[in-house]
């Protein structure tokens, strides 16, 4: 995925809105003709009813979920929707969405429960209970056999979606918003009320612990060089070199309000990456991260205000949501270097507040507990290697939903 190429950007709102934009490759603030342009939207749409707190593209698919208990399908190629999803029962308020490539689909609710849906006639394979609470955040692995969840209940639970069955479950200090796969896979990111945590997978040792000292983190995504971007209550952008567990760059004030969501848009040409934001002020902001500064001895301190500003787009909405994919190649959601979907918290969704502050927890639940053995130990298994296989060849397949 590089920044030469057109970007579809889809963002969400409380009101069930959706609408979309076309960027251009590296949007310079100069080309006042390319500027106007893409601000424009490519399309609007209004398909729920209520908050829409999850948004996915998975090539040309894109779904979406809300608060309506149902999952809106759309063709991005096409600019058509195609139609809505609901589990049998009426379901409950959809948290996230996550695409393993182009042919499975899964999602997390309010209830605590998981489906899996495949994408050729959207019937969903298998349902998946073990959370006692809402689930916040869900992550696929790249090979498309293994996803991590978090919920209200403070678990973290390892799934085998070829199973349909939890591997590990593991207890966490607090309830988490938001959990990422790193793009190696041998570790796995936690978002805590002050704090990022990233883990081993084997070992499940601590590697690093990435301080949110100005309010908590509420979006991730992983930029095209490997790099973690994080937003939150304090609208303070960074940038992480998860490597070294040092804070590359810091952009303060990178909206008026808090950072709601983040999304990938490739590698820029000149080195680096392009990260889109978007915040409860309403705007969209896509920025230019600087190359990976070379190898030295001693991590430098952050670099503040070093973020270059590419485009701004105004959308007038209270925004929850962004997504990407790239326009003209396969935008796979697998795998977590390219995974651009951000998902609205339900926990910190109180944003009548100016200061738009969630709920923090006390500063020793923020610290993530070390497990006596990683996931990897406790199952005695192995990571799965190769291109995920279809999760229909393993599960029990069910009757289609309403």
């Amino acid at each position: 995925m590089s920044s030469t190429s057109t970007h579809d950007l889809v963002a969400a709102d409380y009101e069930g809105r959706l609408v979309g934009f076309a960027i251009p490759p590296l949007p310079r603030a100069a080309d006042e003709a390319a500027q106007r342009a893409a601000r424009q939207p490519i399309f609007a749409m209004v398909n729920h009813a209520g908050c829409v707190r999850a948004a996915a593209c998975g090539g040309a698919l894109l779904a979406t979920g809300g608060t309506d208990n149902t999952i809106a399908v759309y063709n991005l190629r096409r600019r058509r929707f195609h139609g809505k999803l609901t589990q049998q029962g009426g379901g409950a308020a959809v948290n996230c969405l996550a695409f393993c490539g182009e042919s499975h689909l899964i999602s997390a609710a309010e209830d605590g429960s998981l489906c899996i849906w495949r994408t050729s006639d959207w019937e969903c394979l298998l349902t998946m209970r073990g959370h006692k609470g809402a689930v916040h955040d869900v992550s696929v692995h790249p090979s498309g056999r293994l996803a991590l969840s978090v919920a209200a209940d403070r678990k973290l639970m390892l799934w085998n979606l070829l199973t349909g069955k939890c591997n590990y479950t593991l207890a966490l200090p607090a309830a988490c918003r938001l959990v990422r796969w790193t793009p190696a896979a041998d570790a796995y990111v936690l978002a805590l009320p002050r704090a990022v945590q990233i883990t081993d997978l084997a070992s499940g040792e601590l590697r690093h612990a990435l301080p949110h000292d100005g309010g908590a983190p509420l979006a991730l995504a992983f930029a095209a060089d490997g790099r973690l971007a994080s937003g939150g209550d304090d609208a303070t952008l960074r940038i992480w070199d998860v490597e070294r567990g040092a804070c590359a760059f810091a952009q303060p004030r990178a909206h008026e309000r808090r950072i709601k969501a983040l999304a990938a848009l490739g590698a820029a040409p000149a080195g680096g990456a392009v990260v889109a934001s978007a915040s409860s002020d309403g705007t969209i902001r896509v920025w230019r991260v600087p190359p990976q500064p070379p190898a030295t001895t001693k991590p430098r301190a952050a670099e503040a205000g070093a973020l270059e500003l590419l485009l701004t787009i105004p959308t007038q909405l209270r925004l929850t949501c962004l997504t990407a994919r790239r326009v003209g190649g396969g935008g796979g959601g697998g795998g977590v270097a390219v995974e651009a979907a951000a998902h609205a918290d339900a926990d910190a969704d109180a944003d009548e507040d100016e200061d738009g502050g969630a709920a923090e927890e006390a500063a020793a639940a923020s610290e993530a507990a070390r497990p006596k053995k990683g996931i990897l130990k406790k199952k005695r298994a192995a990571l799965p290697a190769g291109g995920g296989a279809s999760a229909k060849k393993k599960v029990k397949r069910k009757p289609p939903l309403g």
